[in-house]
């Protein structure tokens, strides 16, 4: 006995009354917006082979009722708004063949059978800019850093850097759908319904090696579909089964070179400008600490956030030969958390640099601080460099010559206690259509304001025209 009602528009809570339906075998609820609680009710339904739960808006907790569901074989809760610790009774008492809980914020630890044990599995243990993930796993590999859901945000318990849209690509599929990492070595799955068609979007770099498989639920089929990878004629990935070197400012990074994991991973979140491309290139054939593999990793995001800063140097023409044996935290400019391995600030105030802001520094989750102040920066800012900065508290760019808009993200930063962009030629009005963070106090006025436990600097030119008051 099966209820499907995948892919539908249903609302609101799963009725408690379902658990009545003891000889159920499978319950398909995905692909809907259903809210409130998972019914602790559920636990009566013994004959459960199948719950899919993936891709609603749950709320709570995962309830504890795994030990009396002895038929359950696949658990679904990936990509809700789950919190809390998965319970023990997951793992224990039945043959499982399938746990899929990424996309939500769970804490807890996957057993160290369980990648040997299941078929399939994913739980948000990617240490993305983070000292330890909230869900350990560790016979797990690290796909969750190299291949991803695009859509999929949240891993870890941090933001994910935004896939640039050229690296999105749709891989439709029936039952599994697995895609191998040729270069990296590592796999990511994903599960469809019985006998129906899925579509995921995955981040993938243009500058990879992949094969597409699809897989029977049970994983007795492996089938392949193609393979996927770089073009150096058209500089992208193509459905080919070779695998082209590239490229790098003279030197050819083949499949086998130890640094196309690396080159793979930058060029799977940045773009081609060729700024970006003197950064690569400084990475790649210059920097000495990545000669010797000490300094950063990808799946810590220690080395995004060094050609981040690599970035920066180059497009200022600040970059020195001296840099390229120092650690990212001793970098002039620089200041990181007390492990001395996270950004946490960024300080070029009067250090006479000119051009726009460098958008990418908005994928440094960690900063606390940006202060840019007193230089010759001019352009617009993007909307971007706020869409990754949970813990941003203070942004100063004044007394530079910043022109347009002013993106209403800025004024939504959740941490933001002094936001400085004075004396600049900003036009238009203050962002009406917006929430205002919270941490800025009770109201907003063009003055500087220091209270006991709040900081807030929000000073306009005196040709800043406003309607917002």
């Amino acid at each position: 006995m099966t209820v499907n009602i995948e892919n539908n528009k249903l609302s609101g809570p799963i009725p408690s009354e379902i658990g009545t339906l003891s000889s159920l075998r499978e319950l398909w609820v995905r692909f809907n917006n259903f809210s409130a609680k998972i019914p602790s009710q559920l636990q009566t339904m013994e004959s459960l082979k199948l719950m899919i739960f993936g891709s609603n808006s749950f709320t709570g907790t995962i309830p504890d009722f795994f030990q009396t569901l002895y038929s359950l074989e696949v658990i679904n809760f990936e990509k809700n708004n789950l919190t809390g610790r998965i319970p023990e009774s997951i793992w224990t008492g039945r043959d499982l063949n399938a746990v899929i809980l990424e996309g939500n914020n769970l804490i807890g630890t996957a057993p160290a059978n369980s990648c040997s044990d299941l078929n399939f599995y994913s739980y948000d243990n990617s240490p993305w800019f983070v000292d330890r993930p909230k869900v350990e796993c560790l016979c797990c590999d690290t796909s969750d850093c190299t291949l991803w859901d695009a859509d999929l945000t949240l891993i870890g318990g941090t933001v994910r850097p935004t896939c640039p849209p050229d690296n999105i690509f749709s891989i439709d599929f029936f039952e599994q759908n697995w895609i191998q990492d040729n270069i990296a070595n590592l796999t990511f799955r994903e599960l469809s319904g019985m006998n129906l068609h899925s579509s995921t979007s995955l981040c993938l770099s243009r500058t990879g090696c992949y094969s597409m498989y699809d897989v029977s639920i049970d994983g007795s089929r492996k089938l392949l579909k193609y393979n996927m990878g770089y073009s150096s004629s058209s500089d992208s990935l193509r459905i080919q089964n070779e695998c082209d070197a590239v490229d790098v400012c003279g030197i050819f990074i083949d499949m086998n070179h130890p640094k196309r994991k690396v080159l793979n991973h930058l060029t799977q979140l940045m773009g081609s400008s060729s700024i970006i491309n003197k950064a690569l290139c400084w990475i790649i054939n210059e920097d000495k600490l990545f000669e010797e593999g000490e300094e950063y990793f990808v799946c810590d995001g220690t080395l995004l956030q060094r050609y981040i800063i690599a970035l920066f140097f180059v497009s200022k023409n600040m970059m020195k030969p001296e840099f390229s044996t120092l650690y990212t935290c001793d970098w002039p400019g620089i200041k990181c958390d007390q492990s001395d391995r996270y950004i946490e600030h960024i300080n070029f105030s009067k250090f006479n640099i000119t051009g726009s802001i460098v958008t990418e520094i908005g994928l440094l989750p960690r900063l606390k601080t940006i202060d840019l102040s007193w230089n010759e920066l001019d352009g617009t800012i993007s909307p971007f460099i706020f869409f990754h900065l949970p813990n941003l508290e203070l942004f100063r760019i004044d007394h530079n010559k910043m022109v347009g808009r002013i993106p209403k993200e800025l004024f939504e930063l959740p941490k933001a206690k002094t936001i400085n962009i004075s004396f600049n030629s900003f036009e238009g009005t203050l962002p009406t259509d917006t929430n205002y963070s919270k941490s800025l106090g009770k109201s907003l006025k063009f003055i500087h304001c220091v209270t006991s436990d709040l900081h807030i600097s929000f000073m306009f030119d005196r040709n800043f025209q406003s309607t917002f008051l």
